[in-house]
């Protein structure tokens, strides 16, 4: 059974309103400048839109109000643990999850000796062997750098409760950590694709010469996510990326691509 993420009119709404939101209390000039620490403000702000409180039984919504709400944040860049409240709220006790659904208690999912957001969180949680559990940190957490800038800590932790199965937690979770990212990487290819159409080296857009590396490097990649069938002859995929490198290879085109598809192409062939 597949689960439809399509967007309704709905969840166009919220991803309509958490966008709006986005902009106006977490600009990207705000979170670059406020790297290394984080403020509690726009979270609370953001918790009192509803959105930590979604599929709550306090809340409204469920797993495609939470994908709307997550592709806006993703989008935005928008900081905080995100989908380790919504991991916590499906596990913590009534005061607590409400606690967290209102901004007012920050969650560390936590894989120990390394806590995210383990300086500034007043839960920490962890996931051991599908059950979720209760982590108290031997001490202070050390401040440790990170590449995004979020505030971790580093300690040693003891489980202090079992809360138990995790498996719903982990699946909001992981849903939201995708809608997310996969926002986060939209925004990311939207803008280099419009830096490669302005940008020019030698006369010409610097798309023309990353375009062939990229489509090849998708060929390969999503061989791999397909698996097997990705390289059938039937399968969905292969007359795809069969034109790819074969449109890669061929005059003319940068000497330097054609000779990495040949190379790609003959060590598959080696391996298989």
């Amino acid at each position: 059974m597949s689960l439809d993420l399509e967007l309704d009119d709905a969840g166009r709404a919220i991803a309509d309103a958490v966008a709006a939101f986005a902009r106006d209390r977490c600009p990207e000039q705000a979170i670059r400048a406020g790297a290394g620490s984080f403020a509690r403000e726009p979270w609370q702000a953001l918790a009192e839109l509803g959105i930590l409180a979604l599929a709550t039984p306090e809340g409204d919504g469920g797993a495609l109000e939470l994908a709307a709400a997550m592709e806006s944040l993703g989008a935005a860049l928008f900081p905080g643990p995100l989908a380790a409240s919504f991991f916590a709220t499906q596990v913590l006790p009534d005061e607590e999850r409400a606690a967290v659904a209102r901004g007012e208690a920050l969650v560390s999912l936590a894989e120990p000796p390394l806590l995210p957001f383990g300086c500034e969180a007043d839960v920490i949680l962890a996931v051991r062997e599908g059950r979720a559990v209760r982590l108290a940190p031997r001490g202070t957490p050390e401040p440790v750098g990170t590449l995004g800038g979020e505030p971790w800590g580093r300690a040693d932790c003891d489980v202090t409760e079992d809360l138990g199965d995790a498996s719903r937690a982990l699946a909001l979770h992981d849903l939201a950590s995708a809608c997310y990212l996969a926002a986060a990487a939209r925004k990311l290819v939207d803008a280099t694709a419009e830096h490669v159409r302005s940008r020019k080296q030698f006369g010409r857009a610097i798309g023309e010469f990353a375009a062939t590396r990229a489509a090849v490097d998708a060929a390969h990649a999503c061989h791999q996510l397909f698996g097997a069938v990705g390289i059938t002859l039937e399968g969905p995929v292969f007359h795809v990326s069969r034109r790819i490198l074969q449109l890669a290879s061929q005059p003319p085109t940068l000497s330097e691509a054609r000779e990495r598809v040949l190379l790609d192409w003959n060590l598959g062939e080696e391996a298989r």
